[in-house]
């Protein structure tokens, strides 16, 4: 079993620059209310407003990673290939087999080689039952993660890496799924050869589980 709790290293940098923005933050309110004229200066209110902007946006990202993960431990089991998930006393495991879809999000590189949100990325896990797991870098390395359970993932590469609980939420789960297949399946029945076939070759028409419907009649036309 490899264990994970929060990761010192990490909540420090972020802790730094969270701290280190509020604090200057502070500065330039007591400097603009010391000096009114500051107010009516184009160039401080720029700098004012892009601070807001960009540092208000940083703590708001750093507050919700903070969030997720205070108080959580992780387990993971690389034979098994099982994740063990525990907060608040309850514990969670998940398969790899429990897994729908997963997604590695991170901070697209376009910040000129300075980039606040290096260390904010996090990995998103749908599973079959519709509920979607995230655990940040705050945690755990996601890429640590997805290494030891060997699941394919898509990567999302984003300017502003916050967590987004409706990640993946217009996939269906199996059950959904499989009530699909079975209700088109029923639509298709007086279809012909050829026209299941035709739906069969147009996967930019039909979702996945029209398709699987005209193929699974087609087999038992055959």
């Amino acid at each position: 079993m490899i264990e994970y709790t929060l990761r010192k290293r990490i909540l420090i940098e972020m802790s730094i620059l969270f701290i280190g923005s509020i604090i200057l933050f502070g500065i330039l309110v007591s400097q603009a209310f010391e000096n009114r004229d500051l107010f009516s200066d184009y160039a401080f209110l720029i700098i004012f407003i892009s601070f807001l902007v960009i540092f208000g946006i940083y703590d708001f990202i750093t507050i919700e990673y903070i969030r997720e993960d205070i108080g959580k431990k992780i387990r993971i089991n690389p034979k098994l290939r099982e994740l063990h998930i525990e907060k608040n006393g309850v514990i969670k495991i998940i398969n790899r087999g429990d897994v729908f879809k997963s997604y590695l999000v991170e901070s697209r590189n376009n910040w000129n080689n300075r980039n606040p949100f290096i260390n904010h990325k996090y990995l998103a896990l749908l599973l079959k039952n519709g509920d979607l797991i995230i655990v940040t870098n705050l945690l755990a390395d996601p890429n640590n993660i997805l290494n030891s359970l060997k699941i394919n993932y898509s990567l999302i590469k984003t300017t502003l890496p916050n967590l987004d609980y409706k990640l993946g939420s217009g996939f269906l789960t199996k059950s959904e799924y499989d009530k699909k297949v079975a209700e088109f399946y029923h639509n298709f029945k007086g279809k012909t050869i050829e026209e299941l076939t035709e739906i069969t070759k147009n996967g930019h028409i039909y979702e996945r589980y029209a398709i699987e419907s005209a193929r699974k009649l087609l087999k038992e036309m055959e």
